[in-house]
């Protein structure tokens, strides 16, 4: 039975990470599986115990969320750029062994350039890759399953001989009386159910005719003889329960919906109704009240009504001649790091603006905040 190395970073993929466990646990059994949160008890060293587990898995799982690149420690600094990154050292080892890598890719994430990466994981962008889809998540799971060989990994072994002897030996064991009164209750049994089915069949049949004209009314019954009709008319109509959130304006990012009850911690959660994305700004969902998540920062009681509902338009924060990574949080967060509460996303050299919804921010450089930075509906904001 081979093993399989799930490495993830925590605040990108987690709530992928943990479903994907999931469907691998009931395919190959847990302690062919490995995840840091569910294979590490507590108390041990989690060094020694990730050290064991990537000189002896046979395959690692690399999933690569937007996030993942440009994830940032305390201190402001890119993870990736630290020899003591986990992730960094998960896969360095297990390029090293030259088992097969496979990078898992989330959300639309890309694969990572070559010369963003550390030299001890540059050849993690040459191993052939897999793109895990929120819409699509089963049957891509099942896809990635397949080309991988891991749906191949032998069942569980049937009841030998052994078994089978050890029953009848039991029985066999019961003597002769056991079995005498055994066979008394099967015949009863067998007769019971003959007299059952004689009287079914020679029931008169009003009880089935009645059944069927409640179920069709009298006006679509057909009379005897005649050919079926052919039903025309307008096909059927969204059901009024229905209403939809539009934004007009996403170019650049994909945006999570959840019920205004949900957590929203991620798509694996109760409540979450789907995504919005560049290729896709409308979603249909029930009438309720929704929250949308940019990040870290949710966009609280979005009404949704079977009427039409106006389109919500974004702004844009732009950085232009930027060469370094700069974190976007709203005016009111700690702006600690990206996992806290009013996280909007970044700009970098790469991606020089970011749409967000109406409202105050503050741009972070390192440990400098420069603040306050108002965005308004459809405007962009070129911060010089």
């Amino acid at each position: 039975m081979r093993s399989v190395f799930v490495s993830y970073r925590r605040g990108d993929s987690e709530g992928q990470a943990r479903a994907l466990n999931f469907e691998l646990v009931k395919l190959l059994g847990k302690d062919s599986v490995f995840m840091d949160v569910d294979s590490i008890a507590l108390g041990q060293d989690f060094r020694n115990v990730l050290h064991q587990r990537l000189e002896s898995c046979d395959l690692m799982l690399a999933l690569i969320g937007p996030g993942w690149l440009d994830a940032k420690d305390a201190a402001g600094n890119r993870r990736l750029e630290s020899a003591t990154d986990l992730v960094r050292q998960e896969i360095a080892a297990a390029l090293k062994r030259n088992i097969p890598v496979t990078p898992v890719l989330l959300q639309g994430a890309q694969m990572p350039p070559a010369e963003r990466l550390p030299d001890d994981i540059k050849d993690l962008v040459y191993r052939n890759g897999f793109e895990l889809g929120h819409s699509t998540w089963e049957s891509d799971v099942n896809e990635m399953v397949k080309r991988l060989g891991l749906d191949k990994e032998p069942a569980a072994p049937a009841p030998g001989p052994v078994e089978t002897g050890a029953k009848s030996a039991v029985l066999a064991a019961s003597g002769p009386s056991k079995t005498s009164w055994v066979m008394a209750t099967l015949a009863i049994i067998a007769i019971v159910v003959a007299v059952f089915f004689y009287r079914k069949a020679h029931e008169p049949n009003t009880g089935r005719e009645s059944v069927r004209s409640l179920q069709q009314p009298a006006s679509l019954q057909q009379p005897a003889g005649s050919s079926p009709q052919q039903f025309t008319g307008p096909p059927p109509q969204v059901p009024v329960g229905f209403g939809a959130i539009t934004i007009a304006n996403l170019k650049t990012r994909t945006i999570e919906v959840y019920e205004q009850s949900s957590s929203g911690d991620s798509p694996y959660v109760r409540g979450y109704a789907g995504t919005i994305s560049p290729t896709t700004t409308t979603l249909q969902v029930p009438t309720g009240t929704y929250k949308l998540k940019f990040a870290k920062l949710f966009v609280q009681q979005v009404a949704v009504t079977s009427a039409p509902s106006p389109a919500i338009l974004l702004g844009t924060i732009g950085l232009p001649n930027i060469n370094r990574t700069v974190e976007v949080y709203e005016q009111s967060s700690s702006g600690d790091s990206a996992y806290v509460a009013g996280y909007a996303g970044t700009i970098s050299p790469t991606a020089t603006t970011l749409q967000v919804p109406v409202g105050t921010y503050k741009l972070k450089f390192a440990n400098l905040f420069v603040q306050p930075v108002r965005v308004e509906s459809g405007k962009t904001v070129i911060a010089q």
